[in-house]
């Protein structure tokens, strides 16, 4: 009986380690938004093939940090580009 236990609990433990990479894989794609996609983007990656390696779910952790960091991307370029606008247009200006 004791050993049935121990396997009970062996299995919650790895579907726990699972769970842990895929919160941590959707926080680190949810930042690669607004901070440094390079980094986060492929972190998030990273978890999601960690989670799997666990036994969990990870395929939708994997796709959403490549969605976020090129929609990361896309904001960071579009957020250079009007700043240096902005300051092209304030330098000629004075």
């Amino acid at each position: 009986m004791d050993h049935i236990s121990h396997d009970q609990n062996f299995d919650r433990t790895t579907h726990n380690h699972g769970r842990t990479y895929i919160t941590l894989g959707w926080i680190f794609a949810i930042t690669s938004i607004f901070l440094l996609p390079f980094v986060f983007g492929p972190l998030g990656i990273a978890m999601g093939l960690i989670a799997k390696s666990k036994g969990a779910q990870g395929k939708r952790v994997i796709t959403f940090s490549i969605v976020f960091a090129i929609i990361g991307l896309l904001l960071q370029a579009i957020t250079i580009t009007f700043f240096r606008t902005f300051l092209g247009v304030m330098t000629t200006i004075y």
